[in-house]
């Protein structure tokens, strides 16, 4: 669970049923990491923070001045919700069997 400084909401529009699509988000894609069971934690951390150094609407704001700031916030929470849905073995267990269609 997240220690109350994360980004998303559990109410978000990534765990939202109302607009969840039948399409699946690959996070390992998203991250960037190998698609396993088993994954190093100092690899998947390592890869987070790369990519919120890259995509945090602070950072954003500076770099690209012509993207909407809901678009950027929305980006930093789906790394930010893949980052924790990953880092646990059973929920990362769950996200893998749901990529490749295995009923859970």
């Amino acid at each position: 669970e997240c220690s109350g400084r994360c980004v998303f909401s559990t109410a978000s529009a990534a765990t939202d049923p109302a607009t969840e699509t039948d399409e699946t988000t690959d996070y390992f894609e998203l991250l960037g990491v190998p698609r396993s069971f088993t994954m190093d934690p100092k690899e998947l951390h390592s890869s987070y923070r790369r990519l919120m150094a890259a995509h945090h609407p602070d950072v954003q704001q500076y770099q690209k001045p012509e993207e909407s700031e809901e678009a950027v916030v929305a980006d930093a929470s789906e790394i930010t919700h893949a980052y924790y849905t990953l880092r646990k073995a059973h929920s990362r267990a769950t996200h893998l069997l749901e990529l490749l269609g295995k009923p859970i």
